[in-house]
């Protein structure tokens, strides 16, 4: 994990690595959005937990690099995440699409995303 090991060391060497990684996730993160969760067919889903995590990560690790290049993206993700994976009454939704299953995963990403957000 080279943000692990950027964070504890404040070792340079690790943190192009570090960035390499979140520049790619923040580049695939929209089109997941549009396609899914996976890089496989079996893998096209979009779900509440799995996409409420991809901004809060870009947020827990933009102290870290110093840099406010991820901005946009975390915007993006919460915009698509709260007019995608709420009803009306404020109840999480499992997928983007529909409300079921209630499942418990949801409500609690739910709650992480929208408080470190």
């Amino acid at each position: 994990m080279p943000w692990r090991m950027y964070q504890h060391t404040s070792e340079k060497k690790f943190l192009g690595p570090a960035l390499r990684v979140a520049r790619y996730s923040a580049g695939q993160a929209a089109r997941r959005w549009l396609v899914g969760l996976g890089e496989g067919p079996s893998q096209r889903w979009i779900d509440n937990f799995h996409t409420g995590l991809q901004p809060v990560r870009a947020a827990v690790h933009r102290p870290l690099c110093r840099t406010t290049e991820f901005e946009s993206s975390i915007r993006r993700g919460l915009e698509f995440y709260r007019a995608h994976f709420f009803r009306e009454d404020g109840a999480p939704r499992y997928f983007h699409n529909r409300t079921y299953p209630v499942e418990i995963h949801s409500v609690a990403q739910s709650i992480i995303t929208l408080i470190a957000l």
